[in-house]
């Protein structure tokens, strides 16, 4: 029961009213003189439904009216004996039980008081006694006692219970008596040995009746049974030896430590066999329970310390990161780390954050395209342009910073300026309804009938300190330095680009001349400083310098119908072809004389100034005429 021996039950062994306990020894039946319905069944003294519908499975008995484990699945009993639940518990009974012992009584009277005839009546006594010994009896048998007893009822004995031990002496003077001379303790059998084969089992039974229980086990040294039957000696990654009867710790398995108070085991399992010297690794590695406690001096020459650098200085330290413990080079938060890596630093920084990641000496390497020029995809000059910055709210990359000036601006009429101010994607268109207005003056004289550019041809791109480089279209823009060294074809181009053509010889001195054929354009006399000519200082104080003035900077250099600059400034193309050089160049006709020509030069009507067309002059420049309005 639960690991322990107990003595066989026979409730043939108890009195009336007793019964056979699990252990072997008689108690109260509280259940004698109750009675229950065919249903019922008395347990404790109290009558229970001993029916459980539809049955109890395997391992189960009904008790109560209710499915319980079976105390007796693990209980095996000796031979001759079964096992029965009695009251929840389970007791090893005789399987084919006899009928309880009976019990006589002799009463007083009659008995001679002369010797034979007292002896006679021991003799019945004897015979009854006899008759006794065997306490399971027929109820024949009881006959043969009655009359035993009732022969012994003349010896004027005191009423006495047969069931005594065949061992008792009648004349034991110190038997218990009832002071009547009678016999009072009532007479028991002795236990009787009955072989069941070799005790070769342990199971505290002397199986084969030597008089030795257990011969085969020494329990004093048997790691099996030491002490009792079953009780080996084991223990968790320990080895123990049974010495005199108990168990004793003898040391630990290998690959096993004691760190707890229980003596007899060793639960700690090393985590390495045979234990070494404790490392930096997340391991027990000596087996004492505690993990990277003593450390070796951490390694040198793994992590990069790059003067000047966040690196510079760094020590390997014993750390656990991303789950994995090892020695780690602790470098400052703003070096960018990789477990991965031996010394633990990116190979390329991941992060844009103006900080030297990966200690090379060179800020956010990796983005090459830090401080570029970036724009917000607009059009012309409703395009915000900007400059790439790291992104604050993400440091795997740039974006445009779009605070940085110049600003966008809102779309306008289309100017000649180098910008699509209308922000359709064209710059200085010259069709269409935003296409670009020139200035251009309307001439109406005789027969001719057309435009004429109020300004010298300028790049888009020119400003009043620089004539610009755009080749795009040509421009008739005031207060901007003029195209200067075009080629004839140059000038052409850029005429057409424009929607216009290189204005004809005709075209550019009735332009000049006027409705009143003036000599210059201002007049019939020449005037000195009227004109940017050669005569006039272009920077005032000193001596006379001779340069290349802004568009309309001579106000008062004007033709009647207001074209600006045909005297002076600079020379310009004009279609008209008089012969070709030696090797086959057309030859042109420059008109209005330059910044550096002389009075003559310089008026309306003078045409012998002329340059081959492929020719590249630093005075030389050119106007577009146009048959319509722009």
């Amino acid at each position: 029961m639960a690991g322990a021996c107990v003595g066989n039950c026979d409730d043939t062994d108890c009195a009336i009213g007793e019964k056979c306990a699990a252990d072997g020894s008689c108690e109260p039946d509280l259940c004698a003189g109750v009675n229950c319905t065919a249903d019922e069944v008395c347990s404790k003294g109290v009558c229970q439904v001993a029916i459980c519908p539809g049955g109890c499975g395997p391992g189960e008995i009904c008790q109560a009216g209710a499915c319980t484990d079976d105390p007796c699945k693990l209980v095996t009993c000796s031979s001759g004996f079964q096992c029965n639940v009695r009251d929840s518990v389970a007791v090893c009974q005789p399987k084919n039980p006899l009928a309880p012992p009976e019990r006589v009584t002799a009463a007083g009277g009659g008995c001679a008081s002369n010797q034979n005839s007292s002896s006679g009546g021991f003799l019945l006594l004897a015979i009854a006694v006899v008759a006794m010994r065997r306490r399971r009896v027929a109820r024949l048998q009881l006959v043969t006692l009655a009359a035993a007893t009732a022969t012994m009822a003349a010896c004027n004995l005191s009423p006495f219970d047969l069931n005594r031990s065949r061992n008792d002496d009648l004349n034991d003077a110190n038997r218990p008596t009832d002071g009547n001379n009678g016999i009072d303790a009532p007479l028991v059998d002795a236990p009787t040995c009955v072989p069941t084969g070799p005790d070769d089992t342990c199971d505290e039974i002397d199986n084969n009746c030597n008089g030795k229980v257990d011969d085969a086990f020494d329990k004093q040294i048997d790691d099996n049974n030491c002490g009792a039957c079953g009780t080996r000696c084991i223990s968790p990654g320990a080895v123990l030896d049974c010495i005199a009867g108990a168990c004793q710790f003898l040391a630990c398995q290998p690959g096993f430590a004691d760190l707890d108070a229980d003596g007899q085991t060793c639960e700690y399992r090393c985590p390495l066999f045979p234990p070494i010297a404790e490392d930096c690794n997340g391991v027990d590695d000596d087996c004492d329970g505690r993990i990277d406690e003593t450390l070796p001096a951490p390694p040198t020459g793994q992590c990069r310390t790059t003067p000047g650098t966040a690196c510079e200085g760094t020590v390997m330290v014993c750390a656990t990161r991303n789950t994995q413990t090892r020695w780690y080079c602790d470098y400052s938060p703003d070096v960018e780390f990789d477990p991965s890596i031996p010394n633990g630093i990116v190979l390329a920084e991941q992060k844009c954050d103006g900080k030297d990641g990966d200690c090379d000496a060179i800020v956010d390497d990796t983005f090459t395209d830090l401080g570029q020029e970036c724009d917000d995809g607009g059009l012309g000059v409703c395009r915000d342009v900007g400059k790439r910055i790291c992104d604050p709210a993400d440091s795997s990359q740039t974006k445009c910073d779009l605070t940085v000036l110049p600003d966008a601006m809102a779309p306008s009429a289309e100017l000649c300026d180098g910008a699509d101010n209308d922000c359709n994607g064209v710059v200085d268109d010259s069709t269409g309804p935003n296409r670009v207005i020139d200035a251009m003056t309307h001439i109406q004289i005789g027969s001719l009938d057309y435009y004429i550019d109020t300004y010298e041809a300028a790049h888009p791109d020119g400003t009043v300190m620089s004539p610009g480089v755009s080749t795009t279209r040509a421009c008739s823009n005031a207060g901007v330095l003029p195209w200067r060294g075009a080629s004839f074809a140059a000038a052409t181009a850029a005429c057409a680009a424009a929607g216009k053509e290189l204005c004809s010889a005709s075209q550019w001195q009735t332009a000049c001349e006027g409705a009143t054929n003036t000599d210059y354009p201002y007049g019939m006399s020449f005037v000195g400083d009227r004109c940017n000519t050669e005569s006039n200082d272009g920077i005032a104080g000193g001596t006379d310098d001779d340069i290349l003035l802004a568009t309309a900077a001579k106000s008062a250099c004007s033709s009647a119908d207001g074209v600006m600059d045909m005297s002076g400034n600079l020379k310009e193309w004009t279609n008209e072809i008089t012969g070709t050089t030696t090797s086959g160049v057309n030859i042109a006709v420059l008109r209005g004389g330059a910044y550096d020509s002389p009075a003559q030069g310089s008026s309306c009507d003078f045409r012998s100034t002329r340059a081959a067309v492929n020719v590249v002059l630093p005075t030389v420049g050119f106007r577009c005429c146009k048959a319509t309005a722009p």
